[in-house]
């Protein structure tokens, strides 16, 4: 079976950034279903997918020294970040 690391990895680096929201919606509406174990294995696959980006995020920044494997060609363009809110993370718009 795959780890939460592989399977967070796997899809940003297909589906981009948009996939962290994409698993909270799903979580939610499996834990209004009564799904309450899945819902906890997908929030938890978002939340290392996010800090997957934010390591990958603040290294091209120079804030870092950490890096990630594997481009995130969607999520971390320059173009798909807005300047930063001043918290250390920038905030990130959408590509869809």
């Amino acid at each position: 079976m795959a780890t939460a690391d592989e399977i967070a990895l796997t899809l940003l680096q297909r589906e981009g950034v948009d996939s962290i929201w994409d698993l909270h919606t799903h979580a939610a509406r499996l834990h209004r279903q009564g799904e309450r174990g899945a819902a906890e294995w997908l929030v938890k696959i978002a939340d290392v997918a996010e800090d997957m980006f934010r390591r990958r995020v603040g290294a091209s920044a120079g804030l870092a020294d950490t890096t990630v494997s594997g481009g995130f060609s969607r999520s971390c363009s320059s173009e798909n970040m807005l300047p930063s809110r001043g918290n250390g993370a920038p905030p990130i718009r959408s590509s869809r």
